[in-house]
């Protein structure tokens, strides 16, 4: 599957995880975008100290935690990071696949309250 046509967020993943409950979602996507700026900056900071170790351990991260949430693109660009070296593209393209996944998430929960 190309990474277009996976979904950004995969609601049936997300409720199986969380039983469907719109209020948990609510907040394990908060604490989950609260921790992904750390997430963030460990990965650029470990572009930055060419440290490969750090790189592998925050990419492995964000990856767990993406795909418990159903945020299958960022999951996806997570584990092609974990799988690489430290490089700043790729902690670029991880930040832009995480405001993405953001945006579904808010956009999901809105459409869950209608």
């Amino acid at each position: 599957m190309t990474e277009s046509a996976q979904p950004v967020l995969d609601a049936q993943a997300l409720n199986d995880n969380t039983m469907s409950d719109r209020g948990l979602q609510a907040e394990l996507f908060q604490i989950f975008f609260d921790q992904a700026t750390h997430y963030l900056d460990m990965l650029r900071d470990s572009v930055v100290a060419r440290e490969a170790e750090a790189w592998t351990a925050a990419a492995h991260g964000l990856r767990g935690a993406s795909l418990a949430l159903g945020l299958t693109r960022l999951a996806r660009r997570a584990a092609q990071a974990e799988a690489s070296s430290p490089r700043p593209e790729a902690a670029e393209a991880l930040a832009a696949a995480l405001e993405e996944s953001r945006l579904a998430a808010l956009r999901y929960l809105e459409e869950s309250a209608a």
